[in-house]
């Protein structure tokens, strides 16, 4: 990681030599969280067959997971005034490795409580880094961060669709990312110094107001990681069972899916060297509607829309979350990042839920429609986000 595109002369904490260390942590931990998220949507045929569920009750795991994940991040400012960075990310990693150990040894009921374990796990973990990440990374390292994250997700269905056509148990996939959490864990204890965080003034008269431009960007999370997680969760699926598909050829599609994130957002962070956030959201924002209307109205081109709708998904997030600094003040950040962060995961749990039961309900070809709608929907929003911003003329 080139030391250009992080600010490593971090003025919240003096302790220069560990601005690296804190770099490497959350590329490291979004990889890891990639990893898992990546991995769940090509295990869930699998893991429904043996858990005696119906195929919308992914749906239900991931509304679950939403509940204590919410709670932490319309907290996550005070919370992290409280305990600080380096008990957040280290608390967070140790959960996740507990969640995914219900999740992969449990039957259906431990694997609910995994579940919520696993949405508090996020809340602390993601949050605290996301914040972090937004108040001392550059546009284009903001990029490569969650581009860490693509890697995980395309690691994470080629361990699963490995394990499954050599006759192993998606369960191993689980274990082994649940081991890595608790690696993390132990080195954000033991790794590094975490600086204090700018706290908001407790004033009444300078509290974070909410303005047009927050709730837009708000809205804008929730509808992100909706055509994100129902394109990602449901695509193996459709192409198994609604357009007839092999498994293997699924699994690589779907990882080509997220290859299309992560190689996206890689670029990112080097184009956002050259060009403005702003440009990298409207382009990535436009190539997510094409992309996503190929995928609906071709099924026989899902090799090519799919890695596309990738592509275009992934300058997205990073750049949302680079721009929020723009809409709120400094000592606000960590409030903002929070609701921002919620909203991206009810995006996360309530879109693919509510996709889930679509689909069961009227088929599996609604999974084009429903993330072609997200895809408008999110440019709408974002353009009425740039008519808001004081910069967006630039």
């Amino acid at each position: 990681m080139p030391a250009a595109c992080v600010h490593w002369d971090d003025p919240i904490a003096r302790h220069t030599t560990s601005a690296p260390a804190r770099a490497a942590f959350s590329f490291a931990s979004f990889l890891v969280i990639g990893i898992f998220d990546g991995a769940l949507g090509v295990a869930w045929p699998s893991m429904r067959a043996e858990l005696h569920q119906p195929l919308s009750a992914l749906g239900l795991l991931l509304v679950y997971s939403t509940v204590g994940f919410l709670l932490l991040n319309l907290g996550l400012g005070r919370l992290l005034d409280w305990i600080g960075l380096r008990t957040t990310t280290a608390a967070g990693a140790f959960l996740y490795t507990a969640a995914l150990l219900l999740l992969g040894l449990g039957d259906w009921p431990v694997a609910v409580l995994g579940a919520v374990l696993w949405g508090v796990a996020a809340g602390l973990l993601n949050g605290a880094i996301n914040v972090y990440s937004t108040l001392r990374m550059s546009g284009g390292a903001m990029q490569v961060l969650h581009g860490c994250w693509g890697i995980g997700t395309l690691f994470g269905p080629l361990l699963v669709t490995g394990l499954l056509v050599s006759h192993h148990s998606w369960r191993v996939a689980l274990i082994v990312v649940a081991i890595l959490t608790a690696m993390l864990g132990a080195w954000a204890l033991a790794g590094m110094r975490w600086p204090d965080l700018p706290r908001q003034p407790r004033e009444a008269g300078r509290r974070l107001r909410f303005s047009l431009p927050l709730l837009l960007g708000i809205v804008a999370f929730f509808l992100y990681t909706g055509a994100e997680w129902a394109a990602g969760q449901w695509s193996f699926t459709v192409l198994t069972q609604g357009r007839g598909y092999s498994t293997a050829t699924a699994g690589l599609l779907v990882s080509l899916y997220w290859t299309g994130l992560t190689a996206g957002r890689l670029a990112g962070g080097a184009a956002g060297l050259r060009l403005s956030t702003p440009l990298l959201l409207l382009s990535g924002i436009a190539l997510t509607v094409v992309a996503s209307g190929l995928f609906w109205w071709m099924p026989a081109w899902s090799a090519v829309s799919l890695p596309l709708l990738g592509l275009g998904l992934a300058p997205i997030f990073p750049a949302m979350m680079t721009l929020t600094s723009r809409r709120v003040p400094e000592a606000g950040v960590g409030v903002a990042v929070g609701l921002q962060t919620a909203s991206s995961g009810l995006g996360s749990s309530v879109a693919p839920a509510g996709v889930g039961l679509l689909l069961q309900r009227f088929g599996l070809g609604l999974l084009g429609p429903c993330v072609f709608g997200f895809a408008l929907a999110l440019a709408a929003v974002g353009l009425l986000l740039e008519a808001q911003s004081p910069e967006g003329h630039r």
